[in-house]
């Protein structure tokens, strides 16, 4: 089973954003509304895809200027 990871962003349009620009690239994730100890800037939405994407994802999401509030392994986020 892969580690999970989450990068959280403000708001549920930004995390579809993001969720679709991963899948262009070939990245499976889902989203997930994360606990509030993980989401340590408020209100957020999580994009959860496996770890060993991270340095994938992260470069993608922002060549594409999404504003992500934070990267953070585990996943355990409540599905939307």
């Amino acid at each position: 089973m892969h580690t999970l990871c989450t990068a959280t962003v403000s708001s549920l349009t930004y995390a579809i954003k993001g969720q679709k620009l991963l899948a262009k690239e070939g990245i499976e994730s889902r989203l997930v509304k994360p606990n509030a100890k993980k989401a340590r800037r408020g209100c957020a939405f999580g994009i959860e895809f496996p770890c060993q994407e991270l340095r994938h994802a992260r470069s993608i999401l922002t060549a594409a200027h999404l504003p992500v509030n934070d990267y953070f392994n585990g996943g355990g986020g409540e599905l939307l």
